[in-house]
């Protein structure tokens, strides 16, 4: 019995020696879990990447990750019509009622606290705007050339968009244009081919751009 004994444990403790030789001789992949000790031995393990939606990451396939598309939201949006606890925000009814909304004073006295605002409003432009607007608001971005003609994005240094109040540029940016908020106060479908924002960008971050665009307009590049 004492022989049989001995006998497993020394095989338990070869086993051991023998996976440690492996692995300290293998090389281990942390992020997919591949174990390659030869060119004629390779084996999977589970993945233990330094970052991931897991600790351990069993299935490293490429869509059991936490990486999202250009301009996707990364979560689950919530139901529709639900409210948050900081609560909703309010649309207008009408045309007339966006043409005499002003900035909010919380979104200037933001924006006066900290120059880097205009950065960063710059760069929301630039990912969200320029593509169709162009660099310098003059309606001619990278889409122009791509489109034969079928497209016409807005200067926003013409007058229309000069004239416009804060309030109407707002809107315009949340619903899709002229076109798209002309049709969302009414309750309608927008026809526009503009996005609307309102689904992209947080309230305060349309203000934002509409200072910036303010800036800008004051100030247009020569």
């Amino acid at each position: 019995m004492s022989f049989l004994k001995n006998f497993r444990t020394n095989i338990f403790v070869l086993l051991i020696v023998l996976s440690l030789s492996v692995f300290l001789t293998a090389c281990y992949n942390n992020n997919t879990g591949d174990v390659i000790v030869s060119e004629d031995i390779r084996f999977k393990l589970p993945a233990f990447p330094e970052t991931g939606s897991h600790a351990v990451v069993v299935f490293s396939e490429m869509h059991y990750q936490p990486s999202f598309g250009s301009q996707e939201i990364p979560r689950i949006l919530p139901v529709a019509d639900s409210v948050p606890i900081t609560g909703a925000e309010i649309d207008k009814s009408s045309m007339e009622e966006y043409s005499s909304w002003g900035v909010p004073q919380r979104v200037i006295d933001d924006w006066n606290s900290d120059p880097d605002n205009v950065v960063s409003a710059q760069k929301l432009f630039a990912t969200n705007c320029q593509v169709c607007h162009g660099h310098n608001l003059d309606g001619n971005g990278p889409i122009v050339q791509f489109d034969h003609g079928s497209i016409a994005p807005r200067s926003l240094l013409d007058t229309a968009a000069t004239s416009a109040t804060d309030g109407e540029l707002f809107g315009y940016i949340s619903f899709g244009g002229r076109s798209g908020l002309a049709s969302a106060v009414q309750g309608n479908p927008t026809p526009s081919w503009m996005p609307q924002f309102r689904y992209l960008l947080t309230e305060d971050e349309r203000w934002k751009l509409v200072m910036y665009l303010r800036g800008v307009q004051q100030n247009p590049a020569e």
